[in-house]
């Protein structure tokens, strides 16, 4: 495995004889993954010596195994993430990297690094990023429509939740779980509103009937960083964070 990284599988056995075994992985069962790889249990494995080991979780679709990396991260495992799709997405992508490719795919994880095949522990990728366009690339070929069309189809259907938006992709577009899983999550990174500066945050704020209140948060904020130049002013949900970046009194 690339960098060192530990892969573990925790699908149950019938899942595994079902669709094959994630070669190079450790197969480890979910009811006692938390034992077997803190480093402080004396029951963990020997590869699951260390804290700073990175740790990726593999279970069939993605969703135990994002609950299982953030139990391994409470116990201290602080580089402990999971496959984004589980096996089905890895094998979707790693299938179709190989028509687009002539060889061996590859599958990203949520945390951003370097992955190589657990087949065959080729060259990484260059970055998550570019498996995830690799990815989208492959799923307009195959299935004959540009992201754009996708992500416009799904905001007509007016589904909101990724589990919906998947399944729909599924039983009425034929996609398989690992390509409507990412072009769900695409949708939703679209949708999502872009950033704004801290003055265009705060003039939205400020809009309107409540305009008049405007020149007291001026005067508010000329205060607070006249404190210091360690004073951050950070946009929120409906406010500005005003906070200290210096440890001293």
């Amino acid at each position: 495995m690339a960098a060192g990284a530990l892969v573990v599988d925790v699908r149950p056995v019938e899942q595994r004889r079902r669709d094959g075994a994630l070669a190079g992985a450790v197969v480890i069962d979910r009811n006692v993954l938390e034992w077997r790889l803190d480093p402080a249990s004396p029951h963990h494995i020997a590869e699951a010596a260390d804290h700073g080991r990175r740790i990726i979780v593999v279970c069939n679709e993605g969703y135990g195994s994002s609950l299982a990396a953030a139990m391994l991260r409470q116990l201290g495992l602080c580089r402990a993430t999971d496959l984004d799709g589980g096996f089905q997405a890895w094998r979707e992508f790693a299938d179709a990297s190989r028509a687009e490719q002539g060889g061996h795919g590859e599958r990203t994880c949520r945390s951003a690094g370097q992955l190589t095949s657990p087949e065959i522990g080729g060259p990484p990728m260059a970055s998550a990023e570019e498996g995830i366009q690799s990815q989208i690339r492959n799923i307009e070929e195959r299935y004959g429509r540009p992201i754009g069309d996708w992500i416009e189809l799904i905001r007509a259907s007016g589904l909101t939740k990724h589990t919906e938006v998947v399944a729909f992709l599924k039983s009425e577009h034929g996609m398989n779980h690992g390509a409507a899983h990412r072009v769900s999550l695409t949708a939703r990174q679209a949708s999502e509103p872009q950033p704004v500066s801290a003055e265009g945050f705060v003039d939205g704020l400020y809009a309107g009937r409540k305009a008049g209140l405007r020149p007291v948060h001026d005067e508010l904020i000329r205060a607070v960083t006249s404190l210091g130049t360690d004073v951050s002013l950070v946009p929120k949900r409906g406010y500005i964070s005003c906070a200290g970046t210096s440890s001293s009194p």
